[in-house]
């Protein structure tokens, strides 16, 4: 039980990265130099404007222990829509906060 205890509260204290690129070969691990955001859903705020034909969006999750991976993500069309080729078995596309559909399919049908 104390082991799960402090995962959680190790959980509780991840700091959230937002990384947003538009050109493949861009860097896209966070800069952990800033102060990152409290939640998932914080972090979400920042996103607009998004350009499905260039854009990658990815926000890590970075635990007190230094622990970080992907915890959702937008990719674009020159991008693999799964973010594969940055998450170890691939990610689904994400959804806003109050949305239903994911960001790729929400920006498809307005192309």
């Amino acid at each position: 039980m104390p082991g799960n205890r402090r995962k959680e509260e190790e959980i509780r204290r991840a700091r959230y990265y937002l990384v947003w690129v538009s050109n493949v070969g861009d860097p896209q691990i966070p800069d952990l130099s800033g102060e990152g955001f409290g939640s998932v859903e914080e972090a979400l705020k920042e996103v607009k404007g998004v350009d499905i034909e260039r854009d990658r969006i990815l926000i890590w999750e970075v635990l007190q222990t230094g622990h970080m991976k992907v915890v959702w993500q937008f990719s674009g069309w020159h991008w693999p829509l799964d973010a594969i080729d940055i998450v170890p078995g691939g990610l689904d596309q994400g959804s806003l906060p109050g949305d239903k559909e994911t960001l790729y399919e929400k920006l498809s049908r307005q192309y």
